[in-house]
């Protein structure tokens, strides 16, 4: 179906959205439909995932048809324009690796990420869905630029230790829990570049996705997402990935048709 959506913003999560979560490639076909809409739209990819994570899904020839936002709104680039939240304190840091180094524990810079664990089998998804591999977090060093931490956990423990410490985190599914410095978050780029006055759409599948639903004039959360998603979306899919996005999209079509 060709759509005849002019000047909206779509901002697209990737993992459990676009793909299956931890996947390394988009199908073609979901690259054309959303190169199509980039073309009278501002297509944005909002993902958790690190920024060059995000350009190794896409072909060098498509990259600069779309916009960034990636560790969850710590940075992001939108027509061109980079911004950058300012990172974890050296405190925070040494607190996540001294009671979180032993389980995995996850740092996250633009480009760069660094393990605890290089054995597990969530370490080797993350690999082969960013396409990178980590350093090792040493945990003598002084680490600069961190702006998001994930920490592999379904411990209740883990998580009222977060709260103590005043964390701002998130779960993405039942065992990855995203951690990212107060105030960002993936609606972060709205303040960042003074959009006004244009329709927002949002499709995604997990907690992160919250603030972005919130501020959207249409949100769409797909047949797998978390409940609390769900609960706030504007319409929730039958099916996932590719045939989720176009039952989406036909939903906002007909809401913006009966305008």
């Amino acid at each position: 179906m060709k759509y005849t959506f002019k000047n909206i913003i779509f901002v697209f999560d990737i993992d459990g959205t676009l793909i299956p979560s931890s996947s390394n490639f988009i199908e073609n076909k979901l690259l054309g439909l959303l190169k199509d809409l980039a073309k009278r739209n501002k297509v944005i990819f909002a993902s958790a995932r690190p920024m060059k994570g995000i350009i190794n899904l896409l072909p060098n020839n498509i990259i600069k048809d779309f916009n960034y936002v990636s560790l969850n709104g710590a940075y992001s680039i939108i027509d061109n324009v980079e911004s950058e939240t300012n990172p974890f304190s050296f405190k925070k840091i040494n607190i996540l690796i001294k009671h979180f180094s032993k389980n995995n524990l996850w740092l996250y810079s633009k480009n760069k990420w660094y393990s605890s664990n290089f054995n597990s089998l969530e370490y080797f998804k993350e690999t082969q869905a960013v396409k990178m591999e980590a350093n090792y977090l040493n945990t003598e060093k002084k680490y600069e630029s961190i702006h998001k931490a994930v920490i592999l956990t379904k411990s209740k423990k883990d998580l009222r230790l977060l709260e103590y410490y005043d964390f701002n985190f998130s779960c993405s599914n039942s065992t990855y829990v995203e951690i990212n410095c107060k105030g960002v978050n993936k609606a972060l780029f709205i303040k960042q570049n003074n959009i006004n006055n244009v329709q927002l759409c949002s499709f995604g599948d997990a907690e992160n996705d919250l603030p972005l639903f919130k501020i959207s004039n249409y949100s769409i959360s797909m047949k797998n997402s978390n409940p609390k998603l769900s609960k706030v979306s504007s319409y929730h899919t039958s099916k996932n990935y590719y045939e989720g996005i176009i039952e989406g999209l036909n939903f906002i079509n007909k809401k913006i048709l009966k305008k």
